[in-house]
C-alpha cells in the first residue's frame, strides 16, 4: 500500500465523525432555514448578497455562508436562494449582513453597519425555525417562526 492511500484510510474515519461534532445533524437535530425579505424593495442599486453566521454561546462558528443574491446572470447562480441547516439542540445566535454588489456579484463591498443585525435562538429537538432577515431602507431585524 503506498503512502498516500494509508493517510486516506487513515482519515476517512475522523472525517466521518467531524460533521456531528461541530454541531450539524446529529440523530437529534433541528432544522433552521434562514431567508431574506425586501419588503420595501431592494436596499442597494445592484442589489446584495446576504451572509448569515451561525455562533455558539462559545463564539465557536458553526456555520458561515452567502445567500439569496440578485439575478445578475452568471452571478445568480453562485449562491442559493435561502439556506437550510442541520443543527443539534442548543442556544445559537444569527449573525446577518449585507454585502453590495459592485457592479457585480462576483466582487462585493464590505458590509454595511446599517444592514447587519443578529438574534439567538434555541434549537430543539426534531424542531423545524425560520429565521426571516428583514431588510428596509436602513434596518435590518430577523424574526423568526415555526
Amino acid at each position: 500500500m503506498n503512502r498516500t492511500m494509508l493517510v486516506l484510510l487513515l482519515a476517512l474515519p475522523a472525517a466521518g465523525c467531524a460533521s456531528t461534532e461541530a454541531g450539524f445533524g446529529g440523530p437529534a437535530s433541528g432544522e433552521l432555514r434562514v431567508e431574506r425579505v425586501q419588503p420595501g424593495g431592494p436596499i442597494a442599486d445592484e442589489g446584495t448578497v446576504s451572509f448569515a453566521r451561525i455562533e455558539r454561546p462559545d463564539g465557536s462558528v458553526v456555520a458561515m455562508e452567502g445567500f439569496d443574491a440578485p439575478d445578475h446572470g452568471a452571478d445568480a447562480g453562485t449562491y442559493p436562494e435561502h439556506l437550510e441547516l442541520q443543527l443539534d439542540p442548543g442556544s445559537y445566535t444569527i449573525f446577518s449582513s449585507q454585502r453590495a454588489c459592485d457592479p457585480s456579484c462576483d466582487n462585493l463591498d464590505p458590509p454595511g453597519d446599517a444592514y447587519t443585525c443578529s438574534r439567538q435562538i434555541d434549537v430543539e429537538e426534531g424542531s423545524s425555525l425560520t429565521a426571516r432577515v428583514v431588510l428596509k431602507r436602513g434596518e435590518c431585524h430577523i424574526e423568526l417562526s415555526d
